[in-house]
């Protein structure tokens, strides 16, 4: 760094700086300026060392510091999806009626599934690309199984656990053991609740499986107290064995 030293005597001479003149005497105003001279002068001497030597007063560069970026707008979800939902009752080596079907045949239609790409997912995933929150395959199918057949435990589970596919048992309390529609293919409460641990969705199904149009008879009030009985103490009853925080659906087919 190099240093601009100057000195100046009150006795300096107006020539030295052209232009100046300084009037008689009034010797006190005459040193006042000479000495306000000298701090310019003094001032210009430092500014021409500065500038022989960038160094010197040369601002500190401060780093940017970087504008936070912004947050990632999520891609639009694709609501043209198309989502097909395979239903199913029992299975049984001798199907007896159309909501039966034979363990081969199904184990088939999974297969199927695979080798055309479609890719099986679960309700959730569904009901959160129905809110716009979640994307899906283009191509996806659903799997329920519903009113809470022994053969959706012991027959179905195996096949669709072998493929790692999810599903929903949508259950009918009434026909589950031990309830007043039960009978030796029903499924008990404790099979329910291995199939909960291990992650399999159930859902509720009302509580006797009746017709929810069935008004005949019934006064306004009764029929709403009676959709209530079926539908809200159908899904209290099954809360205890779903997955999550309670049952979210209740399915009805007339």
């Amino acid at each position: 760094m190099e240093t601009a030293l100057a000195t100046f005597s009150s006795d300096a001479r107006p020539a030295v700086y052209p232009g100046i003149r300084w009037p008689n005497g009034k010797k006190r105003l005459r040193k006042l300026s000479m000495r306000l001279l000298g701090a310019v002068f003094s001032i210009c001497l430092v500014l021409t060392a500065c500038k022989k030597n960038p160094r010197v007063a040369a601002p500190v560069a401060q780093e940017a510091t970087p504008a936070p970026s912004a947050t990632p707008v999520a891609a639009p979800v694709n609501l043209k999806s198309e989502v097909i939902v395979l239903c199913y009752h029992r299975f049984e080596d001798k199907p007896k009626d159309a909501l039966a079907i034979n363990p081969p045949d199904f184990e088939a239609q999974m297969q199927a599934l695979k080798d055309s790409g479609i890719i099986v997912i679960s309700m959730e995933d569904f009901l959160t690309w129905r809110r716009g929150e979640k994307a899906i395959p283009e191509k996806a199918a659903i799997i329920s199984i519903d009113d809470g057949y022994l053969s959706g435990y012991n027959v179905a589970w195996p096949i669709l656990k072998k493929f790692g596919y999810p599903f929903t048992m949508f259950i009918y309390t009434d026909y589950i053991k031990g309830g007043p529609k039960s009978g030796g293919q029903s499924l008990t409460w404790n099979q329910l609740a291995e199939m909960r641990d291990a992650g399999v969705d159930i859902e509720g199904h009302t509580v006797s499986h009746s017709s929810l149009n069935a008004r005949k008879g019934k006064t306004d009030e009764q029929y709403l107290a009676w959709l209530k009985t079926e539908i809200v103490e159908g899904n209290a009853r099954e809360k205890p064995w779903h997955s999550g925080q309670g049952v979210r659906l209740s399915l009805w087919t007339p």
